[in-house]
């Protein structure tokens, strides 16, 4: 009887471990292995052998306003982080993943939020992680992203797994990526030179010399606050009624944006 318990309790004991997989090794280990600089080496020396369907990790930038991936950001902006993870060959049992975002000093960058299906937020020492909650059948993880507001150069590194779904670590795939995006210059480009004359005052925006389309106001965490026509050349567009602070003004038909502030105190 006594030999019948250890065993059990081994069995428990193994699964325990092989379990802590499923939900992140921040969570169950407190463990960083994004790959970033300061992190235990990675989840294919760690945990997985990268031997199994040829995964490839892309991590995506995505601009709330065009749903496209970006290399540039606007400090304080809200955007969306992808990460797709896709098998030469093979068909893996599901998907796992890890990931950080640091400035050039190794400080964290920005702050994940609103994580999407199978993601959780974590901590490891002070560095903000985001990894799956769970081993997710689909190919990509999702969360927000706040932009830090003093911007930056940043970098998200990242770690993924495809897995066969047999308990243990042997015969599934890693693989590791990195993504750099610095802070977008907010103004004007040479080949729209027209934003020069767009600009803000109080509590009214002056839109000079636009052809037709229309015009923008986001608010910095990336939702939309206004939206209104251009059809004249010259517009004073009244925004009395919205509260003091920063936005970002954007012309999606010249591909434009600016940073405006609001207040009646000058």
């Amino acid at each position: 009887m006594k030999k019948t318990f250890t065993s059990i309790a081994l069995l428990l004991a193994l699964g325990l471990v092989f379990s802590s997989y499923d939900n992140g090794v921040a969570e169950q280990q407190n463990q960083d292995r994004t790959g970033a600089p300061g992190s235990t080496a990675n989840c294919g020396v760690s945990c997985h052998n990268a031997q199994n369907y040829s995964p490839t990790l892309e991590i995506q930038l995505i601009d709330p306003l065009s749903n496209t991936a970006v290399s540039e950001y606007i400090a304080g902006q809200t955007y969306e982080v992808r990460y797709v993870i896709s098998v030469a060959n093979g068909t893996p049992n599901g998907y796992g993943f890890q990931s950080t975002a640091l400035l050039d000093n190794l400080e964290n960058a920005g702050t994940f939020q609103n994580p999407g299906t199978g993601v959780q937020l974590e901590d490891v020492n002070g560095r903000h992680i985001i990894e799956h909650s769970l081993v997710y059948t689909e190919n990509t993880f999702v969360s927000e992203w706040i932009a830090p507001a003093d911007g930056g150069d940043v970098t998200f590194y990242a770690s993924s797994v495809a897995v066969n779904g047999n308990g243990a670590n042997s015969g599934d795939g890693y693989a590791g990526s990195s993504l750099s995006v610095s802070p977008a210059t907010i103004g004007v480009s040479d080949a729209h030179a027209s934003m020069r004359d767009v600009y803000s005052y109080e509590k009214r925006v002056y839109l000079n010399g636009l052809s037709e389309g229309t015009m923008e106001i986001y608010g910095l965490d990336g939702s939309k606050v206004l939206s209104r026509d251009i059809v004249s050349g010259d517009e004073v567009i009244d925004l009395s009624e919205m509260n003091d602070g920063v936005y970002f003004l954007m012309v999606p038909h010249l591909g434009q944006s600016k940073k405006i502030f609001l207040s009646n105190e000058r």
